[in-house]
């Protein structure tokens, strides 16, 4: 039993430490809303939100990797920007390229914006890839996942893809954050 607790507490001690450190409500402005802090180095005073994560790949016990992506939305000045930002890790690349959702029965593919960030090895030591993504959305796909009963979402590479059927907790996430940016903060539609 004592071999067993000094080889699975520390891990277990590590991962406590990531899912606290990620899950921090300090930015939350409203259930599933958070602002990004203020940048010293931004002249153009641009406002950011994003969503709550919403798993692609979760991360599992023993897993080779895990995927998740959120909603942003930033306003520059009278411009507004709707984006979705990913995260794909595991121990292969599959060079992420696309987003594609299926929303009830319509479809949503969206590219991947220039110059991803990928890199390999992670703030432990590890040996997992690493693929940032951001892609450019328009407002009637935001408006499409309001109504939305049901939500599929695939990431596409350019050797692979992961999927994943949305469960109704996440739909409500992503309409929580859509609704507080329609309501709050939208100028133009």
């Amino acid at each position: 039993m004592i071999k067993f607790m000094t080889k699975i507490l520390p891990s277990f001690i590590i991962t406590l430490i990531l899912i606290i450190s990620c899950t921090s409500s300090k930015n939350m402005i409203s259930p599933d809303v958070y602002l990004k802090g203020t940048d010293k180095f931004d002249t153009q005073n641009s406002t950011t939100y994003y969503s709550s994560d919403i798993d692609i790949q979760p991360v599992t016990f023993g897993g080779s990797g895990f995927s998740f992506f959120h909603f942003r939305f930033t306003q520059v000045k009278n411009n507004e920007y709707y984006q979705i930002k990913t995260l794909f890790s595991s121990n292969d690349w599959i060079f992420v390229e696309k987003i594609k959702f299926l929303v009830n029965k319509n479809f949503f593919e969206f590219n991947s914006l220039p110059d991803p960030i990928r890199k390999v090895g992670g703030p432990l030591g590890d040996n997992n890839i690493y693929e940032w993504n951001l892609f450019k959305v328009n407002p009637t796909f935001y408006k499409a996942i309001i109504s939305a009963n049901s939500v599929s979402v695939r990431l596409i590479g350019e050797n692979s893809y992961i999927e994943r059927d949305l469960d109704k907790k996440d739909i409500k996430k992503l309409t929580n954050f859509i609704s507080y940016i329609f309501s709050k903060t939208i100028k133009t539609n």
